[in-house]
């Protein structure tokens, strides 16, 4: 996984602005016209583009075969690439600071688990839920916002739509959380252990 910059295409939108501007403006077949139409666009683009800053979105490397010996752990980490990089390609084309923020820590957490998979092959069939709904529910999801936000003339069940949707992804991304939280379970439960046969040995010594 790794981050791109992602400009935005306001600058370039503001460019097409102020010449239709100055077409309205001057007479535009003096070569000064086009100069000052050029120099006024060269300062738009600059302004525009400090005042609106690229956006940060995470991609998924290209895909290696998925061979760990474990037919079952190959299944589901072959799965979850494959929903990664739907993730990835739909937070590239959504233009929502928010939306890619909430994405992108989805996308860190869903890799941490699969890490965790990777190591602990014994645990696989805990996020079985994890890959049969929560993954692959989210990822329709966002596919059905992304059709929603293209269509120019949006209604009231569209834009209700929408809005359910945005207001989901807070809890979807704690639900992301506490699968991978759950996961550590064990081993949390063994170090509380162990540190209380540590403290109980040290009390007995007299430490």
């Amino acid at each position: 996984m790794r981050e791109i910059k992602v400009k935005s295409v306001i600058p370039i939108y503001s460019i097409g602005l102020v010449w239709i501007l100055c077409a309205l403006v001057f007479p535009m077949y003096r070569w000064y016209d086009l100069a000052i139409a050029l120099g006024i666009s060269v300062v738009v683009y600059k302004i525009t583009s400090r005042l609106i800053p690229s956006r940060t979105i995470l991609i998924e490397s290209e895909p290696e075969p998925i061979s760990t010996g474990n037919s079952e752990l190959d299944e589901i980490l072959t799965a979850g690439t494959a929903y990664m990089s739907e993730l990835s390609s739909l937070n590239m084309e959504i233009a929502n600071e928010k939306i890619n923020k909430q994405v992108n820590e989805m996308m860190r957490i869903t890799k941490d688990i699969f890490e965790f998979i990777r190591g602990n092959p014994t645990k696989v069939r805990q996020i079985r839920q994890f890959m049969n709904y929560y993954l692959p529910t989210t990822v329709k999801l966002l596919k059905n916002y992304n059709e929603f936000r293209k269509q120019e003339a949006k209604g009231d069940n569209i834009t209700s739509a929408m809005q359910k949707i945005e207001g989901v992804l807070d809890t979807i991304v704690d639900a992301f959380r506490k699968v991978l939280d759950g996961l550590f379970m064990d081993k949390a439960l063994d170090t509380s252990v162990d540190i209380e046969v540590l403290e109980k040995m040290i009390r007995e010594e007299g430490f």
